[in-house]
């Protein structure tokens, strides 16, 4: 029998931890091809050249564990001026890892994205957000100036710790809301500004690209990077398959 580690089985305890946390109502389809709709080359040049065309920019997710094939993606994405976020080696929840495995997966998922495609993520993104003390010293250690998470404890002085705004795509599209009145909603969350959270593949399922789009043609986001700098609306967009089935 193939030894699983422990790693990647805390992988998969994340994605159903993230899908049993919506209870009975949770809209299976939805979940099943955010895992499965595999978003490629492609889909990302699209989006880039999208932000690009209204000169906008944002931050695009990567797991270590995708950079081999990935690796024309995450260079044609920094090459557009867009920031690489690290998302992990695995899609792990990193409220609770344990400092051997906390270091185990940015250090692993950081080198294997350098290696595949010679791009040096500019931050980190935390899969399910929460971020320990563990992750947050591993981060540290690894270069990284800012996070994309929240957390319950202290923050090292050298990290800034970024927080999505509470009002994102999957959570309205995924409970029944329609495209429209999705982005209405974003549209007037981001006149405040903040940082916002799209899953593009999410988004196509539910038939809101078009949405998506002038969302950004309206708002003119920026990656992360520029906007803990600058402030006003910043994009991070997360395509990744939380749960890899191979």
């Amino acid at each position: 029998m193939q030894e699983v580690s422990e790693l990647r089985q805390r992988e998969a305890e994340a994605y159903f931890r993230m899908v049993a946390e919506r209870g009975p109502d949770a809209d299976v389809p939805g979940y099943a091809f955010h895992n499965l709709g595999v978003y490629d080359e492609a889909d990302f040049e699209t989006l880039s050249d999208v932000l690009r065309g209204v000169d906008a920019g944002a931050s695009f997710a990567f797991l270590g564990r995708d950079a081999d094939e990935q690796a024309a993606t995450v260079e044609a994405i920094d090459a557009a001026g867009h920031d690489v976020v690290l998302h992990g080696h695995r899609h792990v929840a990193c409220g609770d890892l344990p400092a051997s495995l906390a270091r185990d997966n940015v250090e692993r998922g950081l080198a294997a994205v350098e290696a595949a495609s010679g791009v040096e993520p500019a931050g980190f993104f935390a899969p399910l957000q929460a971020m320990n003390a563990a992750t947050m010293e591993a981060l540290v250690d690894a270069g990284f100036e800012w996070a994309v998470g929240h957390a319950e404890v202290a923050v090292p002085d050298d990290l800034t710790l970024v927080e999505i705004e509470p009002l994102v795509d999957f959570e309205l599209l995924t409970d029944g809301t329609d495209p429209d009145e999705a982005f209405d909603a974003l549209s007037e969350r981001a006149e405040e500004g903040g940082v916002f959270l799209v899953h593009p593949n999410v988004v196509e399922f539910y038939d809101g690209t078009a949405e998506l789009e002038a969302w950004i043609d309206e708002h003119r986001p920026r990656p992360v990077s520029e906007w803990i700098e600058e402030g006003g609306v910043g994009l991070l967009v997360d395509a990744v398959r939380p749960l890899r089935i191979e």
